[in-house]
């Protein structure tokens, strides 16, 4: 392929989460139902058929719209096999490197950025030795290597995953393992979408130079961390939501999952509160880039803000998009941790739109409506089951 729609496409190919694919299967199977579905109507026509038949029917289309959620045992066995078994394990399926992810968290920070001194050599730094750092899904590459050969130090770092075997992998790397030696770095298990659990984290050490294996993490409590880091979360997200923003009409599209939802719920709970409403803890996901995943991207945080603000009043509504810092092969997305919350749909959209039109390189109001709607869809603060876009879930089999 030619080097510029093989950048395009590398995060899904190397990928397990097969959304390309199963969008085009998804759509061969609308096209064949409602084929049936026709063939159907036009029986029953010409057939006295009993209502018993007709609910038949009905129960056939309630079937084919069964949709999956996350399940925790189910994400810690597919990773699991991903990064012990898959030939592609050597390979971070983001489609960038960990080298370039940092790059783009430093320029994010760069206001944050002072001169730190460690084993008598100087590092410039957006963060101290002492600063709690959380990288959640890091996988089989970290990015403490390379926070540590660019900043001197990853302050107080615990790598977060559902895979159990993850940071075992991950350590088989040299300069990680070096690194995991001499720093307060350990990696840990979380149970559940919801990371809290009477205000500790719900999960297990796995990996660590300062705890045992298999040690509860009752010791880190609620609104400890100053940074969130993450890489190709929101592309894991969106990869298992064929219909986010493919709708032609904005009132027919769907709510976001719930457990997408609570898993905001649980970085911000993990965030330091805020002082002074100043934002002082932050959320920095970097993620694969193009116009697409862009867009996506955006929509999920947007929907994911607003339905936790709207309709659950729950903890990701303090959670507020601060910058955007748009690359060619990656694209950085800065959120802060407030006191306050957006009071209605037009203000957050108003916010938003700021920082689109500012990195998206366009001055075209006019292209808004490609990126969010104009008014809130209803379906977004929906109780009804039917209105939600639930995670399609993970098979084991084709990682």
């Amino acid at each position: 392929l030619p080097e510029k729609i093989k950048n395009e496409y590398v995060s899904y190919l190397h990928s397990p989460l097969k959304r390309s694919e199963r969008l085009i299967k998804s759509k061969i199977n609308k096209m064949l139902n409602e084929n049936i579905e026709n063939l159907k109507n036009e029986q029953l026509k010409g057939s006295d058929y009993s209502c018993s038949n007709g609910n038949n029917s009905n129960t056939i289309d309630s079937n084919d719209q069964i949709q999956y959620d996350f399940i925790p045992e189910d994400e810690e066995k597919c990773w699991d096999d991903y990064y012990t078994q898959n030939v592609d394990k050597v390979r971070p399926f983001t489609g960038f490197t960990t080298e370039l992810a940092v790059n783009i968290i430093t320029e994010l920070l760069k206001g944050k950025i002072k001169k730190i001194k460690i084993d008598n050599k100087e590092y410039l730094s957006p963060i101290s030795e002492n600063d709690p750092i959380m990288e959640i899904g890091h996988g089989n590459h970290p990015m403490a290597v390379q926070m540590f050969e660019k900043w001197g130090t990853v302050g107080r770092y615990i790598g977060v995953e559902f895979s159990g075997l993850a940071s075992r992998e991950a350590l088989k790397c040299e300069k990680l393992n070096n690194l995991f030696l001499k720093r307060k770095v350990e990696f840990i298990k979380v149970l559940d979408m919801k990371y809290y659990k009477d205000d500790y984290l719900n999960a297990v050490v796995t990996q660590s130079n300062i705890s045992p294996q298999n040690t509860k993490t009752d010791f880190i409590k609620m609104h400890t961390f100053k940074y969130i880091f993450s890489k190709s979360t929101l592309d894991y997200i969106t990869c298992r939501m064929d219909h986010i923003g493919n709708c032609f009409d904005w009132e027919e599209d769907l709510q976001i999952s719930p457990s997408v939802v609570e898993m905001f719920n649980s970085l911000s709970d993990s965030l330091q509160n805020c002082k002074n409403n100043k934002g002082n803890s932050y959320i920095i996901f970097v993620e694969p880039n193009n116009s697409s995943k862009f867009r996506d991207h955006i929509l999920t945080i947007f929907k994911v803000i607003y339905t936790a603000t709207f309709k659950y009043d729950s903890s990701a509504k303090y959670l507020r998009l601060a910058k955007i810092n748009n690359g060619i092969k990656a694209c950085g997305y800065l959120i802060e941790k407030r006191n306050e919350v957006y009071q209605d749909f037009e203000q957050m959209k108003h916010e938003f739109l700021k920082l689109i039109i500012k990195s998206a390189g366009t001055k075209n109001i006019d292209e808004a409506d490609w990126y969010l709607p104009s008014t809130a869809p209803k379906k977004w603060t929906s109780n009804s089951t039917n209105d939600i876009e639930y995670l399609v879930k993970l098979d084991a089999n084709r990682i």
